[in-house]
């Protein structure tokens, strides 16, 4: 690989892809910082749920009808109009706290306003990706998108409580707004977005234009199959290792933090890791092997070990080897859509996509905590014949039923893999079909 080729490819992209991640870091830092606020003016766990699906809910919901407005209105404009909303809801809870009037229902209501921002800036920001970079890149900036999630997964707590501990909530809202004000003016001065108008540039039908979103999933029921296949990991990840991982930890090493702090770092590391591996390697000619061997392999390698370990030494291979695969299992995902959707459909399509296979989570983190501590953990103190049986695999004590939980997981992360694998019709999302700005294929009626 050339690297000045390479490079000069993506330049136009890299400065997108920096500045938004540089935002991002900052937006999450914030939400973490208002969820430790939260906590600490009710400490109630309902008030931190609350504000987390304040957020989730009208995105997901919003996510359904977004799709007509994406691909009609100009990619550039709309994310900096979106991201200039998200920004105005984090300087009103800016000057509400500056005012001491920064009340838990006002956040409520601001995370609403973010969650709809977002429901338009992420579809129009895929899109905008695909205009952008040449169809043989479309894996390797997939793994560049992965890998600006490990690295905020990181950076973004350790920033948020850096920044709570020595300048409080308000200095964590000004670093987000700082971050906004230096990727609005790069996506506005360096990031020339091309355009391409509807091929039906006629009367705007917003529920017709819906429904051809939803016309073109079932005509392509590989692609179909593919985004319910990925709900449903997103939804067994959500029960398990997004949900109750800290509190596992926690509860089987007597609270100790310091634990907890190293297996997130590593799992972090393992993301960054495989996030360069795709953007530096030659993308997979067998796009929906690697994503059914990944995701096969993440959930082997990741949740059994949670499960049947009680030290680092089963947690730190299990946190590194479960998630290196996922970024090469996100890059193929994307590159897929990008290359079997239409330009003129993608801002539907991946608004669709963002509501179904990314709103099983919120789900999954509601029944995570419910069947956790009102199920599992009751189950394996209860001394049964099954929980005494089990205890062989996971051992027993506190943490002992989310570890079940992890195997259980497990387990069906892995069938569902195989399963999925061998269904008729996926290996079409291999051929090398592209549509792009020059090549935007048919427009469906």
């Amino acid at each position: 690989m050339d690297i000045s080729i390479y490079l000069r490819d993506l330049r136009v992209f890299l400065i997108l892809w920096f500045s938004q991640s540089l935002s991002q870091i900052g937006s999450a830092m914030t939400a973490l910082a208002l969820v430790i606020y939260a906590y600490r003016e009710t400490g109630s766990a309902t008030a931190v749920t609350l504000l987390t699906a304040s957020a989730a809910i009208p995105y997901t919901l919003v996510s359904f009808f977004a799709g007509p407005l994406v691909d009609r209105l100009p990619k550039k404009a709309l994310m900096l109009t979106a991201d200039s909303a998200a920004a105005c809801c984090t300087l009103a809870v800016l000057l509400l706290h500056a005012a001491d009037r920064l009340e838990i229902p006002f956040l409520y209501g601001i995370n609403f306003g973010i969650g709809l921002a977002n429901a338009f800036q992420r579809p129009a920001s895929n899109v905008a990706v695909t205009l952008l970079v040449k169809p043989e890149y479309y894996t390797r900036v997939g793994g560049f998108q992965s890998l600006a999630d490990s690295v905020q997964a990181v950076a973004a707590p350790l920033g948020a409580a850096t920044l709570l501990a020595f300048g409080g909530l308000a200095s964590v809202l000004a670093v987000d707004l700082a971050a906004f004000v230096f990727a609005f003016a790069a996506l506005a001065l360096a990031v020339p977005v091309p355009e391409r108008r509807p091929a039906d540039s006629g009367a705007f039908r917003f529920f017709a234009e819906c429904r051809e979103g939803w016309r073109f999933l079932r005509r392509n029921r590989p692609l179909l199959t593919l985004l319910v296949f990925m709900a449903q990991v997103n939804l067994l990840a959500s029960l398990s290792y997004f949900s109750i991982l800290p509190a596992m930890i926690l509860a089987r090493t007597g609270g100790s933090e310091l634990m907890l702090g190293i297996v997130n770092a590593v799992i972090g590391a393992g993301g960054i890791a495989g996030g360069c591996l795709v953007a530096l390697l030659p993308p997979p000619r067998n796009r929906v092997r690697v994503i059914f061997l990944g995701c096969a392999v993440s959930f082997l390698a990741g949740d059994p070990f949670f499960a049947a370990g009680r030290s680092l030494a089963f947690w730190i291979p299990a946190a590194l080897l479960g998630n290196l695969p996922l970024p090469f299992v996100i890059a193929c995902d994307l590159a897929i859509f990008r290359a079997k959707v239409p330009v003129a459909m993608q801002g539907r399509i991946f608004a669709l996509r963002s509501a179904l296979q990314f709103g099983t989570m919120p789900l999954g983190y509601l029944a995570g905590g419910l069947l956790a501590d009102r199920v599992f953990e009751p189950f394996m103190a209860g001394g049964s014949a099954g929980a005494k049986l089990l205890e062989h695999i996971v051992g027993g004590g506190p943490g002992s039923g989310m570890a079940v939980m992890f195997l259980l997981s497990g387990t069906a992360g892995v069938a569902a893999s195989l399963l999925f694998c061998r269904v008729r019709g996926l290996a079409s999302l291999n051929a090398p079909e592209q549509f792009t700005a020059e090549n935007p294929g048919r427009d469906l009626a």
